[in-house]
């Protein structure tokens, strides 16, 4: 897919096009990155070191990948998948592509992509960003179709000005100037945040990171100026999890880093539990 998709792509260094050289992408100002033999490419400058506790490793990824696939979360998924066909309805333009930031494992990405399947949507390039590359290796062994890159979206988004008809930010950071300089004049940015009773009962019960009740105020407000809300959908369920359930959305999460030994020990004795599932999807478009 890097073959078709590299011209989407810019330079972190200098902002150039790229090309496909071999199996790495070369800029014009012959700034070079290489294709991992995963099937990724690393953006990331090789200056730049990161500490261990950015992004997600791979117990956290896998944790999220059995998760995920046990269909826990579909609600949200169907709610996505119906944003994605409104948000690239009509023509597709040669340079136009779909992006998430924060992609992990795929899960989502993958999802839209396959609702948009004998729809001109189809045809656009379907890009997945992450800062770990644990999640860009695994995400890129998965969905062969998708091209996943490792980028620092705060440090900005490697991809053309104006040509992204779809932009998923799911629990994951977001740069509200970066969404808007990419987003395509008819193109639609979608976020998804927790409600604030999100996994009540196993924040309650296990003592976990909580969701701030403020988290959506301060998140519109970071957008104010760069793009406008134009929908906000709430979903909330009851969702039944068994024992491994119950420790894969744990370890999948920020909480994974801050468990003690005793929380840990009660975790792995949780036979099931019902708690709900709490999501907001807030829909923008340029201003």
């Amino acid at each position: 897919m890097l073959q078709q998709c590299a011209s989407a792509l810019v330079c972190p260094l200098c902002g150039a096009s790229f090309e496909v050289e071999g199996r790495s992408v070369v800029c014009h100002n012959r700034h070079t990155f290489d294709l991992a033999r995963s099937g990724y490419v690393n953006l990331l400058p090789s200056t730049r070191k990161l500490a261990e506790t950015v992004g997600d490793n791979q117990e956290m990824l896998s944790a999220r990948k059995r998760f995920l696939d046990g269909g826990y979360f579909d609600p949200l998924v169907d709610a996505l998948r119906r944003s994605a066909r409104e948000s690239t309805e009509g023509p597709v333009e040669p340079e136009g592509y779909a992006v998430e930031v924060g992609s992990g494992t795929g899960y989502y990405l993958a999802a839209i992509k396959d609702a948009l399947a004998g729809t001109p949507a189809e045809e656009l390039c379907f890009f997945g960003i992450d800062i770990s590359k644990a999640a860009a290796r695994m995400s890129a062994g998965l969905h062969k179709d998708i091209t996943f890159l490792v980028a620092d979206v705060h440090k900005g988004i490697p991809l053309g000005s104006g040509n992204a008809r779809l932009l998923l930010d799911v629990f994951a950071p977001r740069s509200p100037q970066e969404f808007a300089r990419v987003l395509h004049p008819n193109g639609r940015v979608v976020v998804v945040i927790p409600g604030s009773d999100h996994l009540g009962e196993l924040v309650s019960r296990f003592d976990l990171l909580q969701v701030h009740g403020d988290k959506e105020e301060i998140m519109l407000k970071d957008f104010e100026g760069t793009l406008r809300l134009t929908d906000r959908t709430p979903i909330q369920y009851d969702v039944s999890l068994p024992a491994q359930a119950v420790q894969d959305v744990v370890e999948m999460g920020p909480s994974a880093r801050h468990l003690s030994d005793e929380t840990r020990l009660a975790i792995d004795e949780t036979t099931a539990l019902t708690c709900t599932a709490s999501f907001v999807v807030l829909t923008f478009e340029r201003l």
